[in-house]
């Protein structure tokens, strides 16, 4: 008999293969919230770059403001650097000046871009090439990157994303670009699963026209802001 894993979007990839179906017993079907929205089809993906996901919705006092950590401890995890989240939030609000003990601080991308730095890896595309002007990411550039392996850290509107329109939250949130699956990417968002009462933060799916509608952040000077991780 043929299976398929969607895997858990940290140690265990998706994959496919046989089992003795004599020894296979009756169970039930998963939960919409145990499996990645790309599941299936993400077994064809194009492009997968291995980004352990991590969840902000941890228990933490913090946990509603952490978007920006989270993904950013995942990207750093991607290549190799292992930060417990309390660490990459505290790394994070020092580069903004802001006190640890602030729970509800969200983050600028400018930070995370820069505690990125500060662990040794290397970011591009978050300025003009004056140096101080942001850039606006088009569609295509991100598929550039991700098809360099490079993951892409995108500031988005909350509502933006596929599933969140009718969400009673206006504000901004990252996630983190990790896949192409045809014309479609592939992300990760630090909302998901059991947490959240939906489908896992991984593997998840879009297609262009919703990413360009997500980046069109409601913090208008961040408006389709990104940048990509890579080694140095």
């Amino acid at each position: 008999m043929q299976v398929r894993l969607p895997g858990d979007g940290r140690n265990v990839a998706p994959t496919q293969g046989w089992v003795d179906a004599d020894l296979v017993s009756r169970a039930a079907s998963p939960s919409y919230v145990d499996v990645p929205a790309a599941y299936p089809d993400t077994l064809r993906a194009d492009v997968r770059i291995r980004v352990p996901y991590r969840t902000q919705l941890d228990g933490s006092d913090y946990a509603g403001a952490n978007c920006g950590p989270t993904v950013l401890g995942m990207a750093l995890e991607s290549f190799g650097v292992n930060l417990a989240p309390v660490d990459v939030r505290g790394e994070v609000l020092d580069t903004e000046n802001f006190d640890r003990q602030m729970d509800d601080a969200g983050s600028y991308i400018w930070a995370l871009a820069e505690v990125a730095q500060k662990n040794g890896l290397r970011v591009s595309g978050l300025y003009e090439s004056d140096g101080s002007s942001l850039h606006r990411w088009s569609v295509d550039e991100v598929r550039d990157s991700v098809r360099r392996r490079h993951p892409v850290i995108a500031q988005v509107v909350y509502r933006g994303l596929p599933g969140r329109e009718e969400s009673g939250y206006f504000e901004d949130h990252y996630i983190i670009i990790t896949g192409l699956l045809g014309d479609s990417f592939l992300y990760n968002d630090p909302i998901g699963g059991r947490p959240a009462r939906e489908i896992p933060g991984f593997d998840r799916l879009m297609t262009p026209t919703q990413l360009q509608r997500a980046m069109r952040a409601t913090d208008a000077p961040y408006a389709y802001t990104a940048f990509a991780i890579s080694r140095t």
